[in-house]
């Protein structure tokens, strides 16, 4: 299932301190994975494209809203 999900970024409130600009929210486009043994019941993962670092994990605390990609034929 191929989710977007918009989430808070958490270095907002120090955006202060950075030399550029920071964003209030972050927009992560991917599909939804199983849940890793090691996290926690809140959080959830979501596959990046980048074979370094193939997933995000997202607390579910920090997400805005979501959607759901009708263009994916699995989620049907």
């Amino acid at each position: 299932m191929i989710i977007s999900v918009r989430v808070k970024n958490r270095q907002y409130d120090r955006r202060d301190k950075f030399a550029y600009h920071i964003e209030m929210h972050d927009m992560y486009t991917g599909e939804l994975l199983p849940r890793k043994s090691w996290m926690s019941a809140d959080e959830f993962c979501l596959s990046t494209g980048d074979k370094k670092f193939p997933f995000r994990v997202i607390h579910m605390d920090d997400v805005v809203d979501g959607l759901l990609h009708s263009n994916d034929r699995r989620a049907a």
